[in-house]
């Protein structure tokens, strides 16, 4: 990704082409764009029209997808009140090492409430802190309009070795321990007395994202991730820790949800 201050004449909103962005996305866009200067776009070539403002360099992306995700999230029901905040969110947790479409299914999944602030944690933007290894947990906050706060905190597996044609016997066992422990570290960030998760908000609920990444080694898990491998998981946790949890939502390598506990 390119992002030079000295290329200003080349940054700016957006704006999308045909070949990239479908019609209605690109209405959406015009219909947004006052609200998402975050999404800014450092193009090879000069933008249709005159530009404003220069792109924020925290946000620039050459990415179509990603500009689309980003459109698409600030028009979801969370994002209604807003939506200038979708842009810089799912910045904070693609920087976090989330996959783009979990990210995607976390900032849009309803809370229960309207949105009418949003933080992922980490990035230095007003309203939005990008998420950082040494930030305090959840990744992601949700205030919603009664004065409570949803958390979400991510997680995905990142197993060292485990070939191809490693048994599925050994590479799920060795999925299930990985698995096991850091939910089990994630729970735990959320203990009212001993975690790290942030005190300053009221939880109204406490959850937790888990996706199930290939091997380092190149191992695929996804015909495996069954309801009794996420069974013998959580069954294989204090039912105390357990309980720290309102919900744990387990996804695939693609970002496709496959699997939800519920307390």
């Amino acid at each position: 990704m390119q992002t030079n201050r000295d290329r200003s004449d080349r940054c700016g909103p957006a704006w999308c082409t045909a070949s990239t962005i479908q019609s209605g996305q690109a209405h959406q866009f015009r219909q947004l764009g006052h609200h998402m200067l975050n999404v800014s776009v450092c193009f090879a070539r000069r933008p249709p029209r005159p530009l404003n403002s220069r792109c924020p360099e925290h946000y620039a992306s050459r990415d179509p997808v990603r500009i689309v995700a980003a459109l698409d999230i600030a028009a979801s029901p969370n994002f209604r009140a807003v939506p200038e905040q979708a842009a810089p969110a799912l910045h904070g947790l693609l920087n976090d090492n989330v996959s783009l479409p979990v990210a995607r299914a976390e900032l849009t999944r309803p809370t229960g409430s309207g949105v009418v602030a949003v933080e992922a944690t980490g990035s230095g933007v007003v309203a939005v802190e990008a998420a950082g290894p040494n930030e305090p947990a959840p990744d992601l906050l949700l205030h919603d309009s009664t004065g409570s706060v949803t958390g979400r905190e991510q997680y995905a597996t990142n197993l060292p070795g485990i070939g191809p044609g490693t048994a599925a016997t050994a590479a799920v066992g060795r999925l299930e321990d990985t698995l096991t422990s850091g939910l089990v570290d994630k729970l735990s960030s959320y203990d009212p007395a001993t975690g790290s998760a942030r005190r300053d908000v009221t939880y109204g609920r406490r959850e937790i994202a888990a996706q199930v990444r290939p091997s380092r080694g190149g191992f695929n898990f996804d015909p495996y991730l069954d309801a009794g491998l996420f069974q013998r998981v959580l069954g294989r946790i204090n039912a105390t820790v357990l309980q720290l949890a309102n919900e744990i939502r387990f996804y695939d390598s693609t970002g496709r949800l496959v699997y939800t506990w519920r307390r």
